[in-house]
């Protein structure tokens, strides 16, 4: 038995950069509702109906969103890095 470390395997690899890109796009499609979220108040050629509407629509994406990124975060082959910005 040897005390060397652990080399990660090129599979391996990829699934941690792969789980990064995907925590990544999580991450930009939630900024990007949040952003469409704050600015669907002051779009003026909207009534308030449709307002309210696109409004729900948008923290649905949002609340659908957090669970995903939440999920790989804790995947086996998030790095530690991922883990700690939750």
């Amino acid at each position: 038995m040897t005390d060397e470390p652990r080399v990660a395997t090129d599979r391996e690899r990829l699934e941690t950069m792969l789980v990064r890109q995907y925590i990544e796009r999580l991450e930009s499609l939630d900024r990007e509702t949040e952003r469409l979220l704050e600015s669907i108040a002051e779009t003026e050629p909207f009534d308030e109906p449709t307002r309210a509407r696109a409004r729900r629509h948008l923290r649905e994406i949002r609340a659908q969103l957090h669970p995903l990124t939440l999920a790989l975060r804790d995947h086996p082959h998030a790095d530690d890095e991922l883990r700690d910005s939750s």
